[in-house]
């Protein structure tokens, strides 16, 4: 198969994989309720949760793809290093970013490790996924 056939299924494959765990983490019967409780959300409605979808699927596609350069430019051909390399674009780049909210906007720790714990299995499988399919 023509590889960018393929680095195409694997960005596709990743997005979905993210959605379906943001899906998963922040229902109400894992951590949505907690979270809601967090960030001072009430309640969502329904205009308001399609647009944070809309936005949810693009930025995934676009780490999928960025993700998807990463791993082609380094030449990383083996499912372990691709979450390896999630998993450093994580503790390098998202998870020191998201730790300004506790340090400046004085959010607790635990809103960090709920909103950074969901990217960073997020990135890790992203990087998984897409190594399969470099």
């Amino acid at each position: 198969m023509n590889i960018t056939f393929m680095v195409f299924v694997g960005i596709i494959c990743a997005t979905i994989a993210r959605i379906i765990l943001g899906m998963i983490w922040y229902s109400p019967g894992v951590f949505g309720t907690s979270w809601m409780k967090m960030v001072g959300i009430k309640d969502i409605k329904p205009k308001d949760g399609q647009m944070a979808i809309v936005g949810g699927v693009i930025t995934s596609i676009i780490i999928a793809a960025m993700m998807s350069c990463f791993i082609t430019r380094l030449g990383i051909n083996s499912i372990w290093n691709g979450v390896l390399l999630g998993l450093s674009v994580w503790f390098g780049f998202v998870g020191t970013s998201n730790f300004g909210g506790v340090l400046w906007e004085r959010r607790s720790i635990s809103w960090f490790i709920l909103t950074t714990g969901y990217e960073f299995i997020a990135y890790g499988l992203t990087g998984g996924i897409i190594a399969f399919f470099a």
